[in-house]
């Protein structure tokens, strides 16, 4: 009787967290997507995605670890060594496990990592930055473009609304403009 309590108490508590998780994480994204209104400074909505990535890491990491201790209990280890486990009270022997850790403690770390690049925006993170290796490599851009805009806004070629930039003289957009033509 005692043993099915305690199973349904550790059921109920991974359905509540793994309910509860996704609700928060929600509600993460859609928050920190109102930010993206009003851009103040460069590269604004590169940084509040690489935010919303770390946000979403550290909030489901403890469902995947739930997630890994479930499989683990499950799968991996020898069944009648659990059941021996629990029936003697003995949960300190399933520490023992070699790979116990790295599987409970890695896992759920590379899963959460993968989560967050494909909801939290970290896939956009690693796409500007690509972008902006490639074209500084080629000698397109400078490394810190940025500072380079911010250059050409103290000399009067630029013009900078918030976190935005456009040319101040219609003349130099249209030499520009015609350059690859």
């Amino acid at each position: 009787l005692i043993l099915g309590l305690i199973y349904g108490l550790i059921l109920g508590l991974i359905g509540l967290i793994s309910v509860l998780i996704p609700v928060l994480i929600y509600g993460l994204i859609y928050e920190l997507q109102q930010d993206l209104t009003l851009r103040t400074s460069p590269n604004q909505g590169i940084w509040n995605s690489l935010k919303n990535m770390f946000w979403i890491v550290t909030f489901s990491y403890p469902l995947w670890v739930i997630i890994a201790i479930a499989i683990a209990m499950t799968s991996i280890l020898d069944p009648s060594r659990v059941s021996w486990v629990v029936t003697n009270h003995n949960w300190l022997n399933i520490l023992a496990f070699p790979d116990f850790w790295k599987f409970i403690l890695l896992l759920p770390l590379m899963l959460a990592l993968l989560f967050g690049s494909i909801v939290g925006g970290g896939s956009a993170c690693v796409e500007h930055f690509c972008l902006r290796f490639i074209l500084w490599k080629s000698g397109t851009i400078p490394w810190n473009f940025a500072r380079f805009l911010n250059y050409c806004v103290e000399r009067r070629l630029l013009l900078r609304i918030g976190g935005r930039y456009r040319f101040l003289h219609r003349e130099l957009l249209d030499y520009f403009a015609q350059l690859n033509q």
